[in-house]
């Protein structure tokens, strides 16, 4: 308000009648002080007005930049309008960002707050966070394993790149921040690990949940595919084409877009043993849900224990990739029954995998008690 009066007057009467207030001229000189001690090595105009007019475009950037919450939240809100964005992505970008959780039932209050990026730089304007914060915050709390490092990269990668798209932000500060190399092989399971499986699904603990793991192991879906999760419902019988009428001659499991992982839907052909096992269960019970009852996943885990499989999620999908494309040599067609679409990924998972000598024929003949296949067996073909 002062400097406006002042302005008013001096524009009135001139500069030669305008006397400073002793705080004013004591200001003025302590500034000049500054400017005269600063130092600098280069060619600067160290004056009064270059000082005010240069911290006057620091007040305005302040004013009017975006913080990193504001920007965090929408590209959140324009990530949930595109196909793929799921209840475990929201999940992952929250514990990134606000802090994990220390165990599944903790209530939100609960947060560790300080493994959050927000808690660093929530309020920070966007455009002043730098590389090095960002790779030191990777450093100092994701950097346990390659995994985790990544997976906190991959959540705070987009925003920058969303303020960067929109002209927010002239550099992106995590352009040159790379993952890490987490090339690991999936593990494959042996016969005899099969074997086990096979023994305890025909239990009388485990035997509901015998279709749905044959399907896992025979047919290569993903659990959530047949379990389903917060996003999707489990897999209905109705999707299990064991007598197709029309173009399909082969039985097939329908994977319909909405269970599909890539939203895409695709066509699982059954092999032999598949179909053996789906037919121990009475067709009049082949109603509903193959494993939807509200235990199943609770039955699955314990399972995997028992099998001496815990922490091997996709222990069968893995398995089933590496044996089918061992029992017909041709990768698309594998690709396809998975619902791959990275033929590198592929490869590196299991292209060049060999499994003990004769395992992926004997892989294909494990059926349930009593069942038989014949002499000569037509696989899907």
């Amino acid at each position: 308000m002062y400097a406006k009066t002042l302005l008013a007057h001096i524009s009135k009467h001139g500069a030669s009648s305008t006397q400073f207030k002793s705080s004013e001229a004591n200001d003025a000189k302590a500034a000049l002080r500054m400017l005269g001690n600063a130092s600098l090595q280069g060619d600067h105009e160290l004056t009064l007005k270059a000082a005010v007019r240069h911290y006057l475009e620091h007040l305005k950037h302040e004013e009017t930049a975006r913080s990193f919450e504001e920007v965090y939240r929408l590209s959140v809100e324009s990530r949930r309008n595109r196909k793929g964005w799921s209840t475990n992505h929201e999940q992952e970008a929250v514990a990134i960002m606000k802090g994990p959780l220390p165990h599944t039932r903790a209530s939100e209050d609960m947060r560790v707050k300080k493994r959050g990026f927000l808690h660093y730089f929530g309020s920070t304007a966007i455009d002043r966070i730098e590389e090095d914060q960002v790779t030191n915050f990777l450093q100092d709390h994701y950097s346990s394993s390659a995994s985790n490092y990544n997976r906190a990269l991959r959540t705070i990668k987009p925003v920058f790149k969303y303020a960067h798209d929109r002209g927010w932000i002239q550099y992106d500060p995590t352009r040159g921040i790379h993952l890490r190399d987490n090339k690991k092989r999936p593990e494959v399971l042996r016969i005899e690990d099969f074997n086990r499986v096979v023994e305890l699904i025909q239990t009388d603990e485990y035997r509901s949940l015998a279709p749905g793991i044959a399907i896992l192991m025979f047919a290569g879906l993903r659990p959530s595919e047949l379990m389903g999760n917060r996003d999707k419902e489990s897999l209905d019988w109705d999707k299990l084409v064991l007598k197709p009428k029309g173009a399909h001659k082969k039985p097939y499991i329908h994977v319909a877009p909405e269970h599909d992982k890539l939203k895409e839907g695709r066509l699982v052909e059954m092999e032999p043993n598949l179909i053996k096992w789906l037919e121990t269960v009475p067709q009049d019970e082949r109603v509903g849900s193959v494993c939807g009852q509200k235990d199943c996943q609770t039955k699955y885990k314990k399972l995997r224990q028992e099998a001496g499989l815990k922490g091997m999620h996709d222990i069968f999908r893995h398995s089933f990739g590496t044996y089918h494309y061992h029992q017909y040599s041709d990768m698309g067609r594998t690709m396809m029954q998975m619902g791959h679409t990275d033929p590198k990924t592929f490869k590196d998972h299991y292209h060049n995998y060999n499994p003990e000598e004769d395992a992926h024929h004997l892989y294909w003949r494990l059926l349930p008690k009593g069942a038989t296949l014949g002499k000569l067996v037509e696989f899907a073909s």
